[in-house]
């Protein structure tokens, strides 16, 4: 005898719990080929903490070209999950943000296109020197860390990269909170600071030319 719709649902969810790409594999497919609202991505990872939304909101943005006009959304929902993680608190948005549309098939097909990148995650992390994720002190520092990437993710700059390597640090810092792996979070903790160090290159040298520029005229 066949399953019913709420069945069905109920065993993709089962089944989609087992991974984090099995997951993103079943929100998939529930999100379809249609024009989303941000308040779905929150009830589809509802349950299931920051760690998998804030994985969902960076993956689409581990590309060197910029997406330009859903980085600085994105970013802010980042920033915004990143503080509130940084303090403890539950999640919550504002419902100007809840109610923003993202266009049709465009997350769908960037979530199908990175559930590669989940499966290259789950081969290395394991659980590792957990204490980096039950200590107080390191949740926090984890949170700030996000969000200062996310402040950096939602900035609109059309360079190269500027969207790539703080989308890969809430990748790994998130991931490491959610399989509760050390080692990652210590290659996330790097990434954070190559972030600073890049985003400082971009800043010095655009002060670079525009006081050149100044000079010329």
């Amino acid at each position: 005898m066949g399953q019913t719709a709420k069945e069905e649902i109920a065993d993709n969810t089962k089944s989609a719990n087992d991974s984090l790409s099995k997951q993103l594999t079943y929100f998939a497919s529930q999100l379809g080929e249609r024009e989303v609202k941000f308040r779905e991505l929150v009830q589809i990872t509802h349950g299931r903490g920051y760690h998998l939304l804030l994985i969902v909101l960076g993956l689409p943005f581990l590309t060197p070209i910029p997406l330009m006009g859903f980085s600085t959304p994105f970013g802010l929902a980042i920033v915004f999950a990143g503080l509130r993680m940084g303090f403890g608190k539950k999640i919550w948005y504002p419902e100007k943000l809840l109610e923003k549309k993202l266009p049709r098939s465009f997350f769908p097909n960037l979530l199908k296109f990175t559930i590669t990148i989940c499966k290259i995650i789950e081969f290395f992390s394991r659980p590792r020197f957990q204490f980096f994720h039950n200590a107080v002190l390191f949740q926090r520092i984890t949170g700030i860390m996000i969000l200062f990437c996310g402040l950096l993710l939602s900035l609109p700059l059309p360079i190269p990269f500027t969207n790539t390597l703080p989308a890969l640090t809430i990748v790994l810092l998130a991931s490491s909170a959610m399989r509760k792996d050390g080692i990652i979070f210590l290659i996330g903790c790097l990434s954070f600071l190559f972030d600073l160090i890049f985003f400082g290159g971009i800043l010095f040298g655009g002060m670079e030319i525009f006081e050149y520029l100044k000079q010329k005229h």
